[in-house]
């Protein structure tokens, strides 16, 4: 009598843990997007700050021709909606870019005074922090999800969910 209530709560128990892997997918691509996104807001910084230093830095051209080659390259991936894996790089090669504009930005006295500049450098900063905890946020899910695709795959029904680990970054 009492082994059809096992089944049903065993049945039930592992329909409660793929229900709980899927909501984790979703949050995870959620995240995903919200970096994606900060990603994106502190990319279009660079304009911006272009133009507010054409008349006061020397080789201009020079200092942002990099970087606006990675603006390029991470638009072009963002209308291909690459995953955020394949973004990483770039971006971390954009973020030194930033770091050395503005530390050649800085050595000028005109700059540190101009309203525009010290408000961007703020903005570039936060949009950068916000990043960093949508990260640890990211990865802390990724440590999780992956746990649990693996444990999913310890039980027989692992083949009627097709569920794949998320690489850690």
């Amino acid at each position: 009598m009492l082994i059809p209530y096992i089944i049903w709560m065993i049945i039930l128990l592992f329909a409660l843990f793929f229900w709980v892997i899927f909501i984790f997918q979703s949050k995870l691509n959620n995240l995903e997007w919200k970096i994606l996104a900060s990603f994106s807001k502190r990319t279009n910084i660079i304009p911006s700050l272009f133009e507010i230093t054409k008349d006061i830095i020397v080789k201009h051209d020079q200092v942002f021709a990099q970087s606006l080659n990675l603006r390029k390259e991470e638009f072009a991936k963002m209308s291909a909606s690459d995953p955020l894996e394949n973004f990483m790089d770039l971006e971390v090669n954009l973020h030194r870019e930033l770091n050395f504009i503005y530390k050649v930005c800085s050595k000028h006295p005109k700059m540190m005074k101009n309203g525009k500049f010290v408000y961007l450098r703020w903005l570039l900063i936060d949009r950068s922090s916000d990043i960093g905890e949508h990260l640890e946020r990211y990865k802390k899910f990724v440590k999780t999800f992956n746990l649990m695709v693996n444990i999913k795959n310890f039980t027989l029904i692992w083949l009627l969910f097709p569920v794949a680990k998320k690489p850690e970054l």
